[in-house]
Formats: C-alpha cells, sequence, structure tokens
C-alpha cells in the first residue's frame, strides 16, 4: 500500500490527531531514520532501538495524543519535537539504568550483596524513597508522604488548609527537588 502524501506538516499533523491509520504509518516511516540516528549516538543496540522508538509513539498517543496535542509549529517543525522527545525518553532511560547500577553499588556497600546478583526491586525501591525521603525538609516531606499514600494534592490541601494550587506547586517543587537529587547522585 503506498503511503499517502501530506502537503503540509500541519495536514500531517491533523490526520494524526484523528487517529487516521495511513498517517501514522507516514508519520513512523518519517521518524524511524531520525530515532535510529540518535540511538546511533548513543551506543544502543537494536533492541534498545525498538524500544526507544515505541517508547516516542506511546508517549505521543498517550491519553488521546495529549502529548501530540502540545505541539506548536509556530516553535518548530514536527519533526524536531519528535527528536526533543527521543532525546527526553532516551535520558530519562539512562539515567534510570545509571540510578539503579548506583543503588546496586549502594546494596552491595551496604548488604554486601553480590553486584553480579539481581536484587529485589522492593528492596531497591524502599531504600531510594527512604534516601530521597531523609534528605527532604519538613515541609516536602509531608507533601511527599501524601502523594506516597496515594492522596490527590485536592485532597492533601484540603487537609492542610492550602489551596489546590498552593498543593499543586508543592508537587511540582517537589518533584523538581527529587530530579536534582536523582541527577546529582547519577553525576557524582
Amino acid at each position: 500500500m503506498d503511503s499517502p502524501e501530506f502537503t503540509s506538516e500541519s495536514e500531517l499533523f491533523e490526520s494524526l490527531i484523528r487517529g487516521d491509520s495511513a498517517a501514522w504509518r507516514h508519520f513512523i516511516d518519517r521518524i524511524a531514520p531520525v530515532i535510529r540516528a540518535l540511538a546511533a549516538k548513543s551506543n544502543m543496540s537494536g533492541d534498545d532501538v525498538d524500544d526507544l522508538s515505541q517508547k516516542v509513539v506511546v508517549r505521543l498517543i498517550d491519553g488521546n495524543c495529549r502529548a501530540l496535542r502540545k505541539f506548536d509549529p509556530a516553535r518548530g517543525s514536527l519533526h524536531a519535537w519528535v527528536k526533543v522527545i527521543a532525546t527526553r525518553i532516551l535520558l530519562d532511560q539512562k539515567r534510570h539504568t545509571e540510578t539503579r547500577r548506583i543503588l546496586h553499588e549502594d546494596l552491595y556497600n551496604e548488604f554486601m550483596v553480590d553486584p553480579g546478583h539481581e536484587f529485589d526491586d522492593d528492596i531497591a525501591t524502599k531504600l531510594l524513597i527512604d534516601n530521597i525521603r531523609s534528605r527532604l525538609q519538613p515541609d516536602e516531606r509531608v507533601a511527599f508522604d501524601f502523594i506516597q499514600a496515594g492522596v490527590k494534592p485536592s485532597e492533601f490541601a484540603r487537609i492542610l488548609g492550602i489551596s489546590v494550587d498552593a498543593a499543586n506547586q508543592r508537587v511540582r517543587r517537589l518533584k523538581d527537588r527529587i530530579r536534582s537529587m536523582v541527577d546529582k547522585s547519577v553525576l557524582m
């Protein structure tokens, strides 16, 4: 089956939002070389390249194309925007891999777990959470504990007697702080 021709990025974009399968096939064929080139620069293997491609597409279509709908043609091309998304996913993947490596080393140092032996992800997650929580300020710990307990910002706003906007702002600041902690531990 021949790939449809799109006269403009906006036409392609609108077709993608509508869920046009031919548009998606065209789009994926068009972005695959971009993702492969990005992956090659990062020394990724074939399976990892496929995973990255799949994660990019899933990110774009997840939540009724929520990420795709954020594309603003006034700020750049669809091609460049997808490259930014792929780069972010790749960096998140590397950060996660490095964090797991650091956690594994920490487990070895703290519990003398054989570094070649797989460890329980639940233990690693608990150690990471405890480590992060111990570095937070008291007001940050409150928000962290609410989030860990599955309490939505609107609910803990009511409990704390603050506005929902203030609760959401605390959550954003907390996420930024945690990202910064993870980035610093990865870079050390």
